[in-house]
């Protein structure tokens, strides 16, 4: 399956936390998001970079910019990254993808 992100790139369930404990990231769903997506999921250092970009609610091409300065890669290896990234939690419902 493909997503195109575009302007505003993603809207997230609403009450999932980010929570890093001994420098491991995990999702954690609360309130309305209990029983929508599974109560923990783990996900990598990028991934916590990607959900906090998200959460900021920049513009795909801004969280492109970003990603790419901060981890020195060009903008297309970031977009892939992004892209990956999100389709993985739509499929669980972590977000919806704008489009």
């Amino acid at each position: 399956m493909t997503y195109t992100l575009q302007k505003d790139v993603a809207t997230l369930q609403k009450d999932v936390a980010l929570v890093t404990v001994c420098d491991e990231h995990f999702l954690v769903a609360a309130g309305q998001a209990r029983g929508k997506v599974p109560a923990v999921k783990g996900i990598n250092r990028p991934g916590a970079y990607f959900w906090n970009l998200l959460q900021q609610k920049l513009p795909e091409n801004d969280i492109l910019r970003h990603t790419a300065a901060d981890y020195h890669i060009p903008i297309e290896k970031a977009a892939l990254a992004l892209r990956r990234f999100a389709a993985l939690l739509a499929a669980e419902g972590y977000l919806t993808i704008a489009g």
